[in-house]
């Protein structure tokens, strides 16, 4: 008995095991079969898609290379482009602060290889403060690689901007204040200069009695003016430091760095006026002079306005504002330009 009971528990073992087995058979089967079916519906849709796919795209290069918004909430997109390949839009894709994104898509004015260009953009309102961008070349409904601003990131302009020369050509990219070179030559977005200057005919816009701001990027062979305006005002080196001489009741005053550039680099310097208030200056972010109680009327005069007279070197983005900049907002172009 005990024999045959063995025998019996041996036997249902045996069936145990042979039903595992071809269960697991079965399953590796079923997966088999599965990834059989799933590569013929993948390989079928890689086909079906593949006819789509534009291979001018692939060699689309996109660099963003400035991203500016106004007080206003319109900004502008400068991008390059190098790479061979057809498109026929840009889509830009703008992110806020919280992730939420809008979308605008521009079909004319299409860049061409070896550009520059900028594109200006209304207020995105559907979302929040923007913090960065993407531009996607497109080919009829192909959409091409990501380029973004990360790099780069946003410059935000104080409302007071009057003019903005960035020397890619002599237009004010900010007003209608557009000059012309006298002897100076413009060489990859800067103002070149050995000898002559730039000019720009004068305009009520660019006269201030009570408060302005002037900024610009500098690479200094020589002392020389940077901007000046005649007597109503003027930003220039001298023994390597950086002045700022006015007019007042006829009278003319000068005001100096307390410490002076760097020659053969590129150096921000920025100069900021507001009448009953202060007087600032600075040197690549550093303050070099602050005046706190500042009570000048500046003489206003008919002078064009001039960039770069007796200088020798280079000088870029100049920009001039009718209201005194705060400390944080000249540190805000500072750190914009020095990161980009």
């Amino acid at each position: 008995m005990i024999l045959k009971k063995r025998r019996g528990q041996e036997q249902d073992y045996e069936k145990r095991a042979q039903a595992h087995l071809i269960t697991a058979v079965l399953l590796i089967l079923i997966v088999i079969v599965g990834i059989a079916v799933l590569w013929v519906i993948v390989s079928g849709l890689v086909k079906d898609n593949s006819k789509n796919i534009n291979s001018d795209l692939l060699g689309v290069n996109l660099d963003i290379k400035e991203v500016v918004v106004y007080a206003t909430g319109s900004l502008h997109v400068k991008i390059s482009r190098t790479g061979k390949g057809n498109i026929d839009s840009l889509k830009f894709a703008f992110y806020d602060e919280e992730g939420n994104s809008a979308v605008r898509n521009v079909d004319l004015n299409i860049i061409e290889v070896l550009e520059t260009k900028t594109y200006d953009f209304a207020p995105i309102s559907e979302i929040g403060k923007i913090k960065s961008i993407s531009v996607f070349p497109v080919n009829k409904d192909n959409i091409g690689r990501e380029f973004n601003s990360e790099n780069i990131g946003i410059l935000e302009v104080p409302d007071s901007l009057v003019s903005w020369y960035e020397f890619d050509d002599a237009n004010d990219f900010a007003g209608d204040n557009h000059g012309s070179l006298n002897g100076a030559i413009l060489d990859k977005g800067e103002l070149v200069l050995d000898e002559g200057y730039f000019s720009v005919s004068d305009s009520d816009s660019l006269d201030f009695e009570n408060s302005m701001s002037l900024s610009a990027w500098i690479k200094s062979d020589s002392d020389g003016e940077i901007i000046s305006k005649g007597n109503n005002y003027k930003l220039y080196l001298e023994d390597g430091k950086l002045k700022f001489d006015f007019s007042s009741g006829g009278n003319i005053y000068s005001k100096e760095s307390y410490s002076g550039v760097v020659d053969n680099q590129w150096n921000h310097a920025a100069v900021s006026i507001e009448n009953g208030g202060h007087f600032k200056m600075f040197v690549n972010n550093e303050s070099v002079n602050d005046i706190e109680e500042w009570n000048f009327n500046l003489d206003v005069n008919d002078d064009s306005l001039k960039v770069g007279q007796g200088f020798k070197g280079r000088i870029d983005n100049v920009m001039i504002f009718n209201k005194a900049l705060s400390v944080e907002q000249i540190r805000g172009l500072y750190e914009y330009w020095k990161r980009s």
